[in-house]
């Protein structure tokens, strides 16, 4: 009878601890499909900036609001990351990451593709400058938060991090900040 109550007791705290068991790995898989879903934001971004600017007046302006618009997806999407990383606790791990090859395998395309990203924000600025200085402003602006957000979303990471994961996802998440920095240097220089 004894063994019985005992093994009744175990099997309660049991189902008791699986709920919080469960939302910690529902909120590691919401960490890992915010990372996932920035990156695809960064993909068709990268791929509108890909696109040569229109050589017309008037379509050079909805080309950039269109390419403010892509970036401040990028950027929603990676606030949604961040904060939904601060809400894991410190040590824990990012939903199924347990090494040093799975972070980098989910952080180095999205580093990859900011990194492109702000190359051909780079690389338009000229003609961004020449023609459209208020397209350019709102760009300066959402790359602004788009820093801002990486800063947080990197901080959250280096945070929750345990420390043989911390060795890849330090210098890709300082990436992300600092690629983000060489195009607000770029686009801050007209002001």
């Amino acid at each position: 009878m004894r063994f019985a109550l005992i093994s009744t007791l175990a099997m309660v705290g049991t189902s008791l601890a699986l709920p919080a068991d469960l939302e910690k790995r529902d909120a590691g898989v919401t960490v890992n499909n915010g990372i996932v879903a920035t990156t695809s934001a960064l993909t068709t971004l990268e791929a509108h900036l890909h696109n040569p600017i229109p050589f017309q007046s008037d379509r050079i302006g909805d080309f950039l609001w269109k390419a403010v618009q892509l970036n401040d997806k990028v950027n929603n999407e990676l606030y949604a990351a961040a904060i939904a990383t601060n809400k894991l606790d410190k040590g824990e791990k990012i939903g199924y990451l347990t090494d040093n090859l799975a972070m980098s395998a989910l952080l180095t395309p999205l580093s990859n593709k900011l990194s492109s990203a702000v190359d051909h924000w780079i690389q338009d600025r000229p003609a961004v400058t020449r023609f459209n200085p208020a397209a350019q402003q709102s760009i300066l602006q959402s790359l602004k938060t788009t820093r801002q957000n990486a800063n947080m979303f990197a901080q959250a990471v280096l945070a929750r991090q345990k420390t043989g994961v911390v060795l890849i996802a330090g210098p890709i998440t300082s990436m992300l900040t600092s690629q983000v920095d060489r195009a607000i240097t770029e686009y801050s220089k007209r002001y």
